[in-house]
């Protein structure tokens, strides 16, 4: 920026005073010499002054205007670094909003990369926990597979056996007194006229373990004690190798006091035994002669007169009282040729069934 120097007006020279003239001057030429001197050095003061105010006045205006160019000079550079500072400041913020923007961002990509993670981590526990339900669903399948196989073959413990009476077991084919590792299988009667089966793992020195088995592949283990009060009131079926023992409910020996049958009435002594093993023992049992029933009639008066041996399995009818009858005689002989004496003989009469074979 050009700055115009301020101008300014020079004084006009003042032509020099003429001294007062004296009325003497023409006398006195050394005093007229004399004041042209003092006026000359007047005039040359007053002229000096004059310049010295005007070189002043230079300066000033000089040092004015090297002022006012200081002066722009500090404000522009005041503006000049408050406009730095504001380039700086908008130069921070920029910074800040992008270190923001970054920051903002990355945490962003954490958060989906998290989010990522969590959905893969969550559907690898989805496909961990459908195979280990899958594993689970494979084990059960395999273990109740194995349990009803276990079942079905401690049912075909009892097949092709030979029955007989638990009381004619040896002490090797009881559970308490085994002298090695027996299995055994044990049928009991259940509800609704099914059948509880029970494997016995026997061991010497009377270690027992029961095991209850289920068709549908139900395991449960269950104490002897409990074993043992589940039996000691209900008949059951005992299997060891190829015999089939059989315990009555009935202590002592099993007997049945009933009326001779009417015709086409029957009596089977083996079902009034075993009721609902009855079926079990018919199916499973291909040998059941040791197992047998006497049949008893018994006169007005207690007299009791055998008429025959019933087999497991076989019927009593009226029949069959008459012609053991006959074939007995005795004191009623005179009676059996009546036949009405016989028909009042036999209303009158009872029929006793006892099981041979002793107690239980």
């Amino acid at each position: 920026m050009n700055y115009e120097q301020p101008r300014f007006p020079h004084p006009r020279p003042q032509p020099p005073a003429q001294p007062p003239q004296r009325a003497d001057a023409g006398a006195d030429p050394a005093a007229a010499i004399a004041a042209r001197t003092a006026a000359v050095a007047r005039n040359r003061q007053k002229s000096e002054r004059a310049a010295l105010i005007h070189d002043m006045l230079r300066i000033v205006c000089v040092a004015v205007l090297i002022g006012g160019v200081c002066l722009y000079a500090y404000l522009k550079h005041r503006q000049n670094m408050a406009e730095e500072r504001q380039r700086a400041e908008q130069a921070r913020e920029e910074r800040v909003a992008r270190e923001k923007a970054r920051e903002a961002d990355a945490a962003r990509r954490k958060q989906e990369q998290d989010a990522l993670k969590a959905a893969a981590a969550e559907e690898r526990a989805r496909k961990d926990k459908l195979r280990e339900e899958a594993a689970r669903k494979a084990e059960a399948a395999r273990a109740k597979n194995a349990n009803v196989d276990r079942c079905r073959a401690a049912r075909e413990r009892f097949r092709g056996t030979a029955l007989d009476l638990i009381s004619a077991a040896p002490e090797s084919d009881i559970p308490a007194k085994v002298a090695t590792e027996t299995w055994f299988s044990c049928i009991v009667p259940g509800s609704q006229r099914n059948l509880t089966l029970y494997e016995i793992q026997a061991l010497p020195g009377r270690e027992i373990h029961v095991t209850l088995l289920g068709a549908d592949g139900q395991v449960e283990e269950i104490p002897l004690d409990e074993f043992n009060r589940r039996v000691s009131k209900s008949p059951y079926l005992l299997a060891k190798g190829a015999r089939c023992y059989y315990r009555s409910a009935v202590k002592g020996v099993w007997k049945l006091d009933v009326p001779v049958p009417d015709e086409g009435e029957r009596i089977d002594p083996s079902l009034e035994d075993f009721r609902d093993l009855y079926a079990f023992v018919r199916q499973q049992c291909s040998k059941t002669a040791s197992v047998s029933y006497e049949v008893f009639f018994r006169d007005v008066g207690g007299a009791e007169t055998r008429v025959r041996v019933v087999p497991f399995g076989e019927v009593v009818r009226r029949k069959d009282v008459v012609e053991g009858l006959k074939a007995a005689g005795g004191a009623h002989a005179s009676r059996m040729s009546n036949a009405a004496a016989l028909k009042a003989r036999l209303n009158e009469g009872r029929l006793v069934i006892r099981r041979k074979g002793g107690a239980r």
